[in-house]
């Protein structure tokens, strides 16, 4: 069985993070290496990274973002959820998510998929990879559970270039291009 690589009673959360500002204090991770691949290994780490978060200590509101990415050597599924405990507790930690792997269709066509199961929910952190087969993608949703969102419309935009910092950019242009104002953007991965 996969081992976390962070046990729950003392996680790899004490980083000390240089220049963070004072709004979030310093955040925290936690990993979950799976030791499974496929479907299988992706569900297995999602449901392992709420697990834990739920064992941090973490509250609902708390938590930054969650991110898949997987192991280079192995391409073995990898989730990494960031959150700090300094955020305002708004209640008890009830994270769902939906996800798929194994994905042939281009990254639009995942991100019109993905935007199907964030429809309607509290979105924390919409997550994608390669699964390390070199055709294929997987891609999860977190969200809390309970009320959700209303059912306005989800957009997204998407920047490709030869350095991150230029896509970083790119995207940046993408979203004033398109008229995003404070407060609606809903995850950048």
């Amino acid at each position: 069985d996969a081992v976390p690589s962070t046990p729950p009673a003392e996680p790899r959360a004490k980083a000390q993070l240089e220049g963070y500002g004072n709004v979030i204090g310093v955040p925290s991770h936690v990993e979950w290496h799976s030791d499974m691949t496929g479907q299988q290994g992706w569900d297995e780490a999602a449901a392992k990274i709420v697990e834990l978060l739920k064992d941090s200590g973490v509250r609902k509101g708390q938590v930054i973002s969650i991110d898949a990415t997987n192991a280079r050597e192995t391409f073995k599924p990898i989730m990494v959820a960031f959150f700090s405990t300094v955020l305002p507790d708004k209640g008890p930690l009830d994270i769902g998510f939906d996800g798929d792997s194994g994905l042939e269709m281009t990254w639009a066509q995942i991100y019109q998929k993905a935007v199907v199961w964030a429809r309607g929910k509290d979105v924390i952190s919409m997550t994608g990879c390669s699964d390390g087969s070199g055709s294929m993608s997987a891609y999860y949703v977190f969200y809390y559970k309970g009320v959700g969102s209303d059912d306005g419309m989800i957009e997204w935009v998407e920047s490709r270039a030869g350095s991150w910092n230029d896509a970083a950019d790119g995207l940046i242009q993408q979203l004033h291009a398109a008229g995003v104002q404070d407060g609606q953007v809903l995850n950048i991965d």
